[in-house]
């Protein structure tokens, strides 16, 4: 990368914004685009410590060209404003996301469009909570705040149902999880044919467990719509969790109340 206006030249960009990774240099942000690709690309860099690759950046101005070579190709950019220290955090939060999409009333539109939009509220809404009970937080300690939350994979808080894979899910955390479909086939999935492959499906419904801070729910049942053959099995690893007693009296009951209601 080269930004002529603040001296940096031919500057590495490592991947990944740790402390122990910007001892080597300016980092990116994992969770965003690279430079060049859609999106907004975010690097973070020292201004004073492991060299201070960002020691000038204060005096960047509007106009200044940014170059940055990738596998792909070479990007260039130019500055098109500065947010500095003073600004209001959640107000210069805003200018920066609004590049990348934020606007003040959310998009009509549904699908990928509206939840990109409510991502980004979520981070507006972050600054908002960091900004209440800091309020001399700066741009920089919340860019800190959310590069910990990316290599933690440590969402921001939004007031919505998350829907996440068990792989994905990893390293996070809610107050109540609910995991449905739990039956052979599924949970062990259908391909699981080995005693590896077995063990590997166990630990991974034990992650999807362990999620929850406060409420669980595991459910499974025997047909895939009201009415139909019960021809599904509950997962064997229930078998650990709960009697088979009353795992099997759930279902006598749940299939009572079918043919009272019928």
């Amino acid at each position: 990368m080269d930004v002529p206006a603040i001296g940096v030249r031919n500057m590495v960009i490592v991947e990944g914004t740790t402390s122990g990774t910007l001892r080597l240099g300016p980092g990116h942000v994992r969770t965003t685009p690279l430079p060049g690709e859609p999106g907004t690309s975010l690097l973070f860099g020292r201004a004073t410590a492991f060299g201070g690759p960002f020691g000038k950046i204060a005096s960047l101005r509007p106009g200044n060209s940014i170059t940055v070579t990738t596998g792909q190709g070479v990007f260039r950019y130019a500055v098109i404003d500065v947010r500095r220290a003073g600004d209001q955090l959640p107000a210069a939060v805003r200018h920066v996301l609004a590049s990348a999409g934020l606007t003040a009333v959310p998009p009509a539109a549904r699908g990928a469009v509206r939840e990109r939009w409510e991502s980004l509220a979520a981070i507006a809404g972050l600054a908002d909570d960091l900004a209440a009970s800091r309020p001399s937080a700066t741009l920089a300690e919340f860019a800190a705040e959310v590069a910990e939350r990316a290599e933690t994979l440590h969402a921001p808080v939004a007031a919505a149902v998350t829907l996440a894979t068990m792989h994905a899910a990893k390293g996070l955390e809610w107050d109540a999880v609910l995991i449905p479909g739990l039956v052979e086939g599924i949970m062990p999935i259908v391909h699981a044919r080995t005693a590896e492959a077995i063990e590997e499906e166990r630990r991974l419904l034990y992650v999807a467990v362990t999620r929850a801070r406060v409420r669980l729910a595991l459910s499974w049942a025997p047909a895939r719509t009201p009415g139909a053959e019960s021809a599904r099995q509950r997962s064997r690893f229930l078998a650990v969790l709960f009697p088979t007693a009353a795992v099997a009296g759930a279902a006598d009951t749940a299939g009572a109340a079918r043919k009272r209601g019928s």
